[in-house]
This record gives structure tokens, sequence and C-alpha cells, in this order.
């Protein structure tokens, strides 16, 4: 009787330890699952950061290329309405001098 209840406390006692061991490896996976966490937060706010980043280069790149575009055809325009005086005013000189 005395080397069962010595047994079970034995037992017990080893039961104890490997549910001890058990929590403190929890604990471990625990901490070391929110600093995984921590860390895959911190990715993903620079990787938005990096998407943010690279929408605005593109605005600004697309932007840029419209500009570039609108200044082309006002030149072009301007160019068109220069020539256009020129002949108009080379019609107006050959008129006045046939008058």
């Amino acid at each position: 009787r005395e080397e069962e209840r010595a047994c079970l406390q034995e037992a017990q006692a080893h039961y104890r330890a490997r549910c001890q061991a058990m929590l403190a490896q929890v604990h471990c996976a625990e901490r070391e699952a929110r600093r995984h966490g921590a860390r895959l937060g911190e990715l993903c706010e620079a990787q938005e950061a990096q998407l943010a980043e690279e929408d605005k280069a593109r605005r600004e790149a697309w932007l840029t290329e419209m500009w570039s575009r609108m200044e082309q055809h006002v030149e072009q325009e301007v160019a068109s309405a220069q020539a256009q005086c020129r002949l108009g005013e080379q019609v107006l000189a050959q008129q006045v001098a046939l008058a």
C-alpha cells in the first residue's frame, strides 16, 4: 500500500513535470508566434508603404506623360496658328501689292 502511494506520487510528480514542460513549450511557442505576428505586421506595413509609393510614382509618371503630351499638342497648335498667320499676312501683302 505504501509502495503504491509512493508509485502514484512519483507518477503524479512526473505528470506535473511533463505538464509544466508542455506549458513552457506552449508559452514559448506563443511568444514566438507573437514575435512572428509583429514581424508580419511590420512587413505588411512596409509592403503597403511600398505599394503606396509605387502607386504615387505611377500617378506622377502618368501626370508627367499627360502634361508632356498636352505641351506637345499646344506647341503644335501654336506652330499651326503661327503658320496660318504668316500665310494670311502673305496673302494680304499680295492683295495690297496687287491693289
